[in-house]
């Protein structure tokens, strides 16, 4: 039996690299769809890549996939039989084609192995210390918009204070880093404190150059 990659060197022989982003060995996807937005914004902003196969069915990699077309790269979705159930609708609509994976396919790359059954423990969960949680939003938001230099955060900045929006392309990526390091999806309030922190960062950048 072939591995997973054998399968899709064979599968896309054209390709050049292949990235995954894969569950822990009990299944837990915790940040995965965080890691393949980055990823896919990302290679599409330094023109690493055309096209991109993106093997995922949830809606929250959306984002990633209109930010990559926005710089001309196509995006391939690929789902496992019966796709359309397990895949979302506009995630399905927004890529450039589909394809629909059956069983004889994921045969020739995976099998089932048996696992003894594990008792499931819920764990106790504590009081939520929000100082903490809004201390790691700033902090990431900061460390995000550090990643731009002074020309386009200048940029950035003339373009926040003309619109009052932050480009899909930085926003994507500075939302999706804190779901990654967070662990969870971030609740309204803390989306606009991620939004503050990076405009306040880019304002100091581009205060120090001035």
């Amino acid at each position: 039996m072939q591995s997973w990659k054998e399968f899709l060197c064979s599968w896309m022989p054209d390709t050049c690299l292949c990235k995954a982003r894969c569950s822990n060995r009990h299944g837990q996807q915790k940040g995965v769809d965080s890691l393949i937005v980055t990823d896919l914004i990302d290679l599409a902003r330094n023109r690493a890549m055309t096209d991109a196969v993106l093997l995922s069915g949830d809606e929250d990699v959306r984002v990633g996939v209109q930010v990559a077309q926005t710089f001309g790269v196509r995006v391939h979705l690929v789902g496992i039989e019966p796709s359309r159930g397990s895949q979302s609708r506009q995630l399905r609509q927004e890529a450039d084609t589909t394809t629909e994976w059956g069983k004889g396919v994921v045969e020739a790359f995976l099998s089932v192995i048996d696992s003894p059954a594990v008792v499931s423990v819920k764990p106790d969960v504590g009081t939520v210390d929000h100082n903490v949680i809004s201390e790691k939003i700033g902090k990431i938001a900061g460390d995000v918009a550090g990643t731009v230099d002074s020309r386009e955060a200048e940029k950035l900045v003339t373009l926040w204070q003309s619109t009052g929006d932050i480009p899909r392309e930085f926003d994507g990526k500075l939302l999706a880093t804190c779901r990654a390091e967070l662990g969870r999806d971030l609740v309204a309030d803390e989306k606009r404190q991620a939004r503050s922190a990076f405009r306040d960062t880019l304002k100091t950048k581009q205060k120090s150059i001035e």
